[in-house]
């Protein structure tokens, strides 16, 4: 009797993994390279790093670690962004964020954000720009770090996902000084994780299964 139980818990956990798809990948911790700019060192392909763009790596300001990212305030362009690549699976659920900060308060026309997009293997956009529903702005407290999050589901035939950071102007006028907001800390995390719930499923399954027959013998 014994035996049969064991060939029942062996089996219920062969069954359990095989639920996995083929090409499960399970996703763990943050996503995203050089999350926090310590390496204070841009990749132009965005790939394994930041690509910058009128933005750069400073150590004016860190919401930990010494570096962080300068967005600046540039009359002549729309934004100053930062910009990393990862690859991605199509529905997945993905959740970006990012730590932001001014040292004086942004004017009017003028916000930091964060924004993730879909890219298909062709490059091509899918779904359009997806921008934080909380950003830096006016209103923001300054001397202040302030956390952006995005929760987004990929559509289908996702294969790249896209994080920006940057500092938006659409001011009207004419800015005076130099407005800069500084990003640090980022992430990139998939949730929930299916395979690694089927698989703490499964563990879980196996430990219950041990105990019990453990406990059955004593």
């Amino acid at each position: 009797m014994k035996q049969g139980r064991s060939i029942l818990l062996i089996s219920s956990i062969i069954a359990c993994g095989s639920a996995l798809p083929a090409n499960a990948v399970v996703y763990t911790g943050n996503l995203l390279a050089d999350p926090s700019f310590e390496t204070g060192t841009a990749v132009p392909s965005g790939s394994g790093g930041w690509a910058t763009l009128r933005s750069g790596f400073s150590q004016a300001y860190a919401h930990s670690g010494q570096w962080s990212l300068a967005s600046p305030y540039n009359s002549a362009y729309i934004n100053a962004p930062a910009v990393q690549s990862v690859s991605a699976s199509p529905g997945q659920t993905y959740t970006a964020s990012v730590w932001a900060f001014t040292p004086v308060p942004l004017p009017a026309g003028l916000w930091g954000s964060l924004l993730i997009d879909f890219e298909d293997s062709q490059n091509r956009l899918l779904g359009g720009y997806n921008e934080a529903p909380q950003t830096l702005d006016q209103n923001s407290p300054a001397n202040t770090w302030i956390p952006l999050s995005i929760t987004m589901t990929a559509p289908s035939q996702t294969a790249t996902i896209w994080v920006e950071l940057t500092l938006f102007n659409f001011s009207s006028t004419t800015v005076s000084g130099s407005p800069v907001v500084y990003f640090d800390d980022a992430s990139l995390t998939a949730v929930p994780e299916p395979s690694g719930l089927v698989l703490s499923a499964c563990g879980g399954l196996a430990i219950a299964g041990v105990l019990r027959l453990r406990g059955r013998r004593g």
